[in-house]
């Protein structure tokens, strides 16, 4: 459209993946370089592009529209909710990948007949999991939580099923019982162990993001 009239281009957009804006440790410093470059090489034409607040913002100062401040807070505002939506999908996405990176992990120690640390590691994707779920469903931990707090926490919250808080207990008097004989053998049969890194697996390899709500 503008090459065929010869027209510059603003683009409201709402769209805040970093796809269309250049986003830095400072901020959002507007649209891609490589946009605006490849708009006008194909156009010879102008194109920038700004939120729906700052477009109004800009409108009520330099054409004198009169837009009343109350709907340019409220796009503001909406627009906030999505960065912040945005951001927490994002540390939803590296926790996950986390997460099967430790259960791949723990895969290879089995394959290598280190069951215990096989265990261990697959542990460290369940505290994982457990955080994750403290941060999607807003339920307030410390960063230093043991797994009994984060438990409790989550418990209170009517965020972990009955069957899941009995086994998820056993799950850490393993780890416990593990740390403690430090590789040396236990009453806990090998078969016992893999059965408990199943189920952990099985537990934490589901996506967060679907089965949990927000």
């Amino acid at each position: 459209m503008a090459k065929e009239r010869k027209k510059p281009v603003i683009l409201i957009c709402e769209d805040l993946k970093e796809d269309w804006w250049w986003i830095s440790p400072e901020g959002t410093m507007g649209p891609r370089p490589e946009l605006i470059q490849e708009f006008s090489t194909k156009t010879e034409m102008l194109f920038y592009m700004y939120s729906l607040d700052q477009f109004m913002d800009y409108a009520n100062k330099y054409i004198n529209t009169k837009i009343d401040k109350k709907v340019i807070l409220e796009a503001k505002e909406y627009r906030y909710d999505e960065v912040e939506r945005l951001s927490e999908q994002l540390n939803l996405i590296i926790a996950e990948k986390q997460i099967e990176k430790t259960i791949r992990s723990a895969e290879i120690l089995i394959n290598l007949g280190k069951v215990n640390e096989a265990y261990l590691e697959s542990f460290k994707a369940l505290e994982l999991h457990l955080v994750n779920l403290c941060e999607i469903n807003h339920v307030q931990y410390d960063k230093r939580s043991a797994m009994n707090q984060l438990l409790a926490n989550l418990t209170k919250a009517e965020k972990i099923e009955d069957l899941n808080l009995d086994k998820i207990k056993n799950l850490i008097n393993i780890r416990n019982n593990l740390a403690h004989f430090q590789g040396q053998s236990t009453n806990l049969t090998e078969s016992e162990i893999i059965a408990s890194i199943e189920f952990i697996k099985n537990l934490v390899m589901r996506p967060l993001s679907v089965e949990y709500d927000r």
